[in-house]
């Protein structure tokens, strides 16, 4: 997509050819310079970030659904499964559930904090090891 710019004064077919020249240079120099070394950058770093994504939200989830299960033998079948799913569905029961549903909000949204709690520590020591890992076995220079 080459997009145009117009103004007031301009023909509407008048493209901009600086914005057009200015990326496509930039986007040249990188592929004939930097390409392999690049394209392995990006790779680890999407990897990296999906299974970052992975395991935080396996050890939030679980977390949450371990502090959702002392209210289990309290709510009905079909409503306990959405509570354990989400906050939000936690939430939404609790405004149905009468003089309770704020004992059950509260609950629900302390299991949530401390399952976020629980993922940002296991982040933290990933990254801990990460760390220890470059510091101690650097890559090395070709």
């Amino acid at each position: 997509m080459t997009g145009r710019l117009t103004t007031v004064d301009e023909k509407p077919d008048t493209p901009s050819y600086p914005l057009i020249l200015l990326p496509t240079s930039f986007a040249l120099e990188e592929t004939t310079k930097y390409r392999p070394r690049a394209a392995v950058d990006d790779a680890t770093r999407e990897i990296g970030a999906a299974i970052g994504v992975a395991i935080t939200g396996s050890v939030l989830a679980a977390a949450y659904g371990h502090g959702i299960d002392p209210v289990a033998p309290m709510i009905p079948e079909p409503a306990f499964a959405a509570v354990q799913d989400s906050l939000a569905a936690a939430i939404q029961v609790a405004e149905h559930a009468g003089p309770q549903g704020e004992q059950l909000a509260e609950l629900a949204q302390n299991a949530f904090l401390d399952g976020l709690q629980q993922a940002s520590w296991a982040v933290a020591a990933i990254l801990l090891v990460g760390a220890l890992i470059s510091a101690f076995w650097p890559p090395r220079r070709s």
